[in-house]
């Protein structure tokens, strides 16, 4: 995405960001004010003006009930968006915002699509994006490739050096590290795949860089047996082993995380949370007998290999206490459907990280949650909400672990998993890309 609509800002070193079409984001009024400046003389690939009315109807449209973005947590509550010049927009919120930086950094958000490009192409708009990056598409093959031809009018057009660049997607991982190996490819993206993260990394020919953004936890529905019981929960939380997963299925790669995200991320809270019950059989087998016993459908989020690996791996865990886990290994697209409408028991997902724990994890903590039918805390969603009004990394940090604590905690309302690795790998003749949170960037991109 970033190769084609480039980045309001990008993601420095040590949670600074840096503008990219955007120059700069003051914050006023107690944090409820924002002004974005853009650069100027920015246009998009279909020649349109990359200006402030540009921008301002893309944030309109992300911060609309049912947008799709995930963005909106940060953008729902603005209340005016104006542009007194076209180079700057004047954001309004009815509360501080303090998380609109890494917003318009590692959102949906801060990808400006084509207005023009949008309104002409309607409903088909996906298969020729249109934005005001570094790399135009020449080609969309659905479900298999994306040509990107590099595009002269980018405002950095001389810190590009490759002119084509081709995208394609790969059934398995080791179609992909087959391709890389044999210089049928340059860059290998390996989402949640420690096998073959595992097999590539015994390449030294190649350049490996890994992230742990996100994490995978339990989901259960609080209004339906077994787990309208926090017994049933707490029993399910002490029979998890989330260290020995990291060894047996994540190959060392997915770290155990108690606190629902991965350590690269910004304001992170830690991997621990005080008072979560550690893996204790005994104390699990006690409350599954205390409860009559548990037995519930366990959906996999996707029938990949890797998925349903994880679902046994956990059913045999959990099976040691005398819990019964059938799997349903639905598609990506049926089990959305079952956990949308919050026709599920038991499901291990994760969620698409933007990079910023708050932001992040709101879905899952503020009320009303996301995927948990029935579960709300007041307490835990205003911990939440105070985190996503602070500018101050080591605070929203701060308070995102007591959000968290209280949530898995005392509420019992999730099983905590493993931080989900993200491994991308390239040749050594492959300069200048850089990645942060499954994106690719440019910085001077050049091939030999």
């Amino acid at each position: 995405m970033s190769l084609i609509y480039g980045n309001l800002f990008n993601v420095g070193p040590n949670n600074t960001f840096i503008g990219d079409l955007a120059k700069s984001l003051t914050i006023s009024d107690g944090g409820l004010t924002a002004t974005l400046k853009l650069r100027p003389n920015i246009s998009f690939q279909d020649g349109t003006a990359f200006n402030a009315a540009a921008v301002a109807t893309n944030l309109k449209r992300d911060s609309m009930t049912g947008s799709g973005c995930f963005c909106y947590t940060a953008l729902k509550n603005i209340t005016s968006i104006t542009t007194p010049s076209n180079l700057e927009v004047v954001i309004n919120f009815s509360q501080a915002d303090g998380v609109l930086l890494a917003t318009l950094a590692t959102s949906g958000a801060s990808f400006i699509i084509s207005p023009a490009a949008l309104a002409s192409q309607g409903s088909n708009y996906g298969q020729n994006p249109v934005g005001a990056g570094p790399y135009k598409v020449t080609s969309n093959v659905v479900d298999s490739t994306i040509t990107l031809q590099r595009w002269p009018g980018y405002f950095d057009a001389k810190a590009t050096h490759v002119d084509e660049i081709v995208i394609t997607s790969e059934a398995a991982g080791t179609a992909g590290l087959a391709a890389l190996q044999s210089g049928g490819a340059q860059i290998l993206s390996l989402g949640n795949d420690p096998p073959t993260i595992k097999e590539a990394s015994k390449d030294h020919a190649l350049v490996q860089e890994t992230e742990h953004l996100s994490a995978n936890f339990e989901y259960m529905d609080y209004q339906k047996p077994p787990f309208n019981n926090k017994l049933a929960r707490e029993a399910l939380q002490y029979a998890t082993n989330a260290i020995a997963l990291n060894r047996s299925l994540y190959e060392g790669y997915g770290p155990a995380s108690q606190t629902l995200t991965g350590p690269d991320q910004i304001a992170y809270p830690g991997s621990t949370l005080p008072g979560y019950p550690a893996y204790n059989l005994a104390k699990a087998k006690k409350l599954v007998a205390e409860v009559g016993g548990i037995s519930f459908t366990q959906l996999t989020l996707g029938n990949t290999p890797f998925a349903i690996a994880e679902a046994e791996a956990l059913a045999k865990q959990w099976a040691l206490a005398g819990i019964n886990a059938t799997i349903d290994p639905l598609t990506l697209a049926g089990a959305l459907q079952l956990l949308e409408s919050g026709n599920y028991q038991g499901v291990v997902a994760g969620y698409p990280a933007q990079q910023d724990t708050p932001l992040t994890l709101a879905t899952s903590l503020v009320c009303p949650v996301l995927f948990s039918p029935g579960f709300c805390d007041p307490a835990v969603t205003s911990e939440v909400q105070q985190a996503l009004q602070t500018q101050k990394f080591n605070l929203q940090a701060t308070l995102m672990k007591r959000a968290l604590t209280q949530a898995v905690v005392g509420d019992a309302a999730y099983v905590p998993l493993n931080s989900t690795p993200f491994g991308i790998f390239l040749t050594k003749s492959t300069h200048g890309f850089g990645f942060y949170g499954g994106e690719i960037y440019l910085a001077g991109v050049s091939l030999g």
